[in-house]
């Protein structure tokens, strides 16, 4: 029973550390008076860069620019 009940935790925790970037890039908000780059973000998608890569960048703010 200890098993299946650290198993579980185990599996929680693997799937907690996959998903929390793209859970903080999907609730982010930028500062005020940025926006964010919307086609920045699709081109670096269409030109192969992978999810995790564009959750990563997206919360360090580099898609932000300034709003017009």
């Amino acid at each position: 029973m200890t098993e299946l009940i650290t198993c579980g935790i185990m599996l929680i925790g693997l799937y907690w550390l996959c998903k929390k970037d793209e859970w903080k890039a999907s609730h982010r908000l930028p500062p005020d008076g940025k926006m964010v780059d919307h086609g920045a973000v699709t081109r670096d998608a269409v030109n192969g860069m992978s999810d995790n890569d564009i959750y990563k960048k997206m919360n360090k703010g580099e898609y932000d620019v300034l709003n017009k």
